[in-house]
């Protein structure tokens, strides 16, 4: 299978998600379901993918799977070429060019996480004491500031490390009166949101997060 013959399949493919598109469409309208998962058909930006190829036994190409990524234009400028992944579109043809099957997976819109908002509710809470440097509390500030700090930054790999950290003390402190303080409670609180928001848009460090066992102890946290 020459490069003329996949790029006249990418074509095809290019055109069949349009008509996807409006059978889900009408789909939404007859049957009241919103098939685009709470987002608008109009701000998708579909974009080839690649070719993948699915071989025998044998070694040998035996279909090829044409992908198609769906995307949004992302204002908070924090994927690649600020394009946000949202779904993808699949076809698939045999070696003959023959159709034999499609799919389409869009995900659902999730909220921005928001750590502007985050950033100001916790610093209207927090103690002025905690700013201190000979107090252990200190510590735990300095790891909830760098995550915001890192979020903000773009560099969302290292917010892991701190999410770590901020557990390690939490546990460490676990028995103690400074579990119960209003800032203690909502950065716990702030953590959890953080690690799920992270993990649902593939934002962390997956192998770092399961040899810290990083959401297996998030989820015993209050």
């Amino acid at each position: 299978m020459n490069i003329e013959i996949l790029n006249e399949l990418r074509r095809k493919t290019e055109k069949d998600i349009q008509n996807v598109f409006d059978e889900l469409e009408k789909q939404s309208i007859e049957l009241k379901i919103d098939e685009f998962n709470g987002h608008k058909r109009e701000d998708f930006i579909i974009k080839f993918d690649r070719f993948e190829f699915h071989l025998n036994e044998d070694g040998e190409k035996e279909f090829v799977r044409i992908r198609l990524g769906i995307y949004l234009k992302d204002h908070e400028e924090i994927w690649m070429n600020f394009l946000e992944p949202v779904g993808e579109y699949i076809t698939v043809y045999d070696l003959n060019r023959e159709f034999i099957d499609e799919f389409i997976n869009i995900k659902p819109k999730e909220a921005s996480f928001g750590i502007d908002s985050w950033a100001k509710e916790l610093n209207n809470i927090i103690p002025d004491s905690y700013y201190r440097r000979n107090v252990k509390e200190y510590e735990f500030v300095c790891y909830i500031n760098n995550t915001i700090s890192l979020f903000q930054g773009r560099n969302f790999m290292l917010v892991s490390l701190f999410i770590n950290r901020s557990l390690d003390y939490l546990e460490k402190i676990q028995s103690e009166e400074p579990l119960k303080c209003p800032y203690i409670i909502k950065a716990t609180e702030y953590l959890k949101y953080l690690f799920y928001y992270l993990k649902r848009n593939d934002l962390v460090d997956i192998s770092f997060c399961e040899k810290h066992k990083i959401e297996e102890r998030i989820k015993t946290k209050s």
